[in-house]
Formats: C-alpha cells, structure tokens, sequence
C-alpha cells in the first residue's frame, strides 16, 4: 500500500526545490523527474543568460522555479489522493462502518454502539 505524504515532507521537499533545482522532487522518490528538472534548469539558465539580458533573464528563471514549486505540490497532491483510494478499497463498506475505532472490535451490520467497549459507532 502507498503512503500519503505529510505537509511535514511536502514544505520540505518544496525548500530542497528552493535550494537547488530537482532535488525535492528526489526527495519524494521522483528521480528521474528531478534528474529532468535539474539538467533542465542548467540547461535553460545558460541559454537564456546568453540570448536574454539580466532583468528578463532572471524574470524566466523566478517562472521555472515558481513551475517546478507547482509541479513538485500537484505529483503530492494525486498521490495523496491515490493512497486515499487505494485504502478505501481495501475495505469494504461494512467493514468501515462496523469496525469500532476505539477498539477495533467487528461489530454486526446496523449497530449503533460497539459491542466491547460502547463506543458510538456512527
């Protein structure tokens, strides 16, 4: 099963992208992304430094960097999403609803309190 990432993981995965192009992206098991992002980064930071002069230059490269930022929360946020789905597949609804969080008891269909210990299941 997938494991979410936490906002911890996210703010610093987003810091690492800060400090050097990609490597956030590393940091959350995206290798080859950041690989891509970094060459990318030096790759586009020397072209435009040759063909652009410096306020237009630098004005580009806040535009990769806010992109890569974006890029780096939308990856979080569907694997956020796809963990949740697969977890909630994993059970069935009667289980859900059933099961008591307190104690973890498997209660009869249309129970209203758990069985071991009364703990209010709906």
């Amino acid at each position: 099963m997938e494991i979410s990432i936490s906002n911890r993981k996210l703010f610093l995965a987003i810091f690492l992208d800060m400090l050097l192009a990609g490597v956030g992206h590393m940091y959350i098991h995206r290798v080859k992304r950041g690989i891509i992002i970094l060459l990318s980064a030096i790759s586009i930071g020397i072209i435009i430094n040759l063909i652009i002069a410096y306020p237009f230059s630098l004005i580009a490269a806040v535009a990769f960097w806010l992109w890569q930022i974006y890029d780096l929360k939308q990856i979080v946020k569907n694997e956020n999403k796809q963990s949740f789905v697969n977890a909630a597949t994993m059970h069935s609804d009667s289980e859900l609803e059933n099961t008591c969080i307190k104690c973890g008891n498997s209660n009869p269909d249309g129970s209203a309190f758990c069985n071991k210990c009364g703990f209010v299941l709906r």
